[in-house]
């Protein structure tokens, strides 16, 4: 059930109503979600599981999705690999997203 949208915990990220010390059995729920969800997607989603896996203090999580987003992309060669960024900070998946490009 790989998929890239998590709205439905904006009460753990943005928000702050789900939280590990109120809530914790809707945060192991969250933790399963996004272990389901996977980690690959585009900037805008990978940017949000980092934030979120951050919000359950799940560092290991967190810090690989973040070396996923910050992979250097040869424009030559962005067949080859999802994600990441272009040396222009520009996160390299199709199609260009403004959210994930200037948020």
């Amino acid at each position: 059930m790989h998929h890239r949208h998590l709205s439905h915990l904006f009460g753990l990220f943005p928000g702050h109503t789900i939280t590990i010390e109120k809530s914790p059995d809707l945060c192991k729920a969250a933790d399963n979600t996004l272990y389901k969800r996977g980690e690959d997607g585009p900037g805008w989603s990978t940017t949000w599981k980092i934030a979120l896996w951050a919000r359950l203090h799940n560092t290991e999580h967190a810090y690989r999705m973040v070396k996923h987003l910050i992979n250097l992309v040869d424009p030559d060669h962005e067949a080859d690999f999802e994600g990441g960024l272009y040396s222009n900070l520009f996160t390299a998946h199709p199609p260009f997203q403004i959210d994930a490009n200037f948020g």
